[in-house]
C-alpha cells in the first residue's frame, strides 16, 4: 500500500517536475548561448517569441493523439469484458457462462474474417494497402498499421460486448470507450508539460522536433541515428513511462 501511495505522489507531481526541468532547460540555454556552447537561447527575444507562439504546435507534435485513441480501444476492450478471456480467472469453470461462450466464438469468428479481408486486400493483384511496388514498408498498410489495429481491437470488443450483453446501447458503448481516458485524466496535465520541455529541448540544441511517427516510421536516418535513439528514449521516458505508471495505479493494483 505505502509503494502504491509513492506512485501516486509522484504521477502528482510529475507536471512540477516537468516545470522544473523547463526552467532548468531555458537557464542552461542561456548560459551556452552566452558561452557560446552551440545553443540557443530560449531567454532572449527570439527564445520568448518562439515559446509564445507554439505553445500549441508544441502539443501537436506529441503523441497525444496516437496515446488517446490508443486508450479508448483499451477501454472498451476492458468494459466489454473482452481483456478478461485472457486472464486465467476467465477460464475457471465457475466464472464462463454459456452466453459468455457463445459471445467468444462470435469474436473469433468476426475477427477471422476480419483477418481473411485484410489478406484479400494485401495479396490481391495491385494492392491498395502495399506501396507501389507491392512492398509492406512505406506502404498505406505500413503507416496506417496502428489505426488499423486499434479499429479492430474496438469493433471486436463491441460485437463481444453485444452479444454477452455487457453492451445494450450506443450510449453504454461511448461511456464504455472514455472510461479509461476520464480515470487518467491527470496524465493529460503531464502531456502538456512534457510536450513543452520536449520542445523546448530541441529548441536549444538547435534540432527539428520530430513526432512520434516521423521516428516510428521514416527509419534511422544514417546521417544521426544517435540523434534518433535519442530522441525515442526521451519520447519514453517523458510519455509513455508516466502513461504505463498511471494505468498501473488505476487499474492493475486497484
Amino acid at each position: 500500500m505505502f509503494q502504491i501511495q509513492g506512485y501516486r505522489t509522484v504521477m502528482r507531481h510529475t507536471p512540477l517536475i516537468l516545470l522544473l526541468l523547463i526552467v532548468l532547460t531555458a537557464i542552461l540555454s542561456w548560459l551556452g548561448s552566452v558561452y557560446d556552447w552551440g545553443l540557443h537561447s530560449l531567454l532572449d527575444a527570439e527564445g520568448l517569441r518562439w515559446m509564445l507562439t507554439h505553445v500549441i504546435d508544441n502539443v501537436r507534435q506529441s503523441p497525444w493523439v496516437e496515446i488517446v485513441m490508443g486508450l479508448c480501444s483499451l477501454s472498451v476492450l476492458s468494459e466489454s469484458g473482452l481483456l478478461q478471456v485472457f486472464t486465467p480467472c476467465f477460464w475457471r469453470r465457475s466464472q464462463r457462462s454459456l452466453k459468455k461462450m457463445r459471445a467468444l466464438q462470435v469474436t473469433a469468428v468476426c475477427f477471422v474474417f476480419l483477418v481473411l479481408c485484410t489478406l484479400y486486400f494485401v495479396l490481391m493483384p495491385t494492392s491498395p494497402l502495399l506501396s507501389a511496388f507491392g512492398r509492406f514498408s512505406q506502404s498505406p498498410l505500413y503507416y496506417g498499421f496502428y489505426s488499423l489495429s486499434l479499429i479492430v481491437v474496438t469493433l471486436l470488443s463491441v460485437i463481444y460486448g453485444y452479444t454477452s450483453g455487457r453492451f445494450l446501447t450506443l450510449v453504454e458503448v461511448a461511456q464504455a470507450m472514455v472510461y479509461v481516458p476520464v480515470a487518467l485524466a491527470e496524465y493529460f496535465i503531464t502531456i502538456f508539460f512534457a510536450a513543452q520541455f520536449v520542445a523546448c529541448l530541441h529548441y536549444a540544441l538547435g534540432v527539428p522536433l520530430p513526432t512520434l511517427g516521423q521516428l516510428l516510421t521514416d527509419g534511422v536516418p544514417e546521417s544521426a541515428p544517435l540523434t534518433t535513439a535519442a530522441d525515442l528514449l526521451l519520447f519514453f521516458i517523458v510519455y509513455f513511462i508516466p502513461l504505463i505508471t498511471s494505468v498501473f495505479v488505476k487499474f492493475v493494483k486497484r
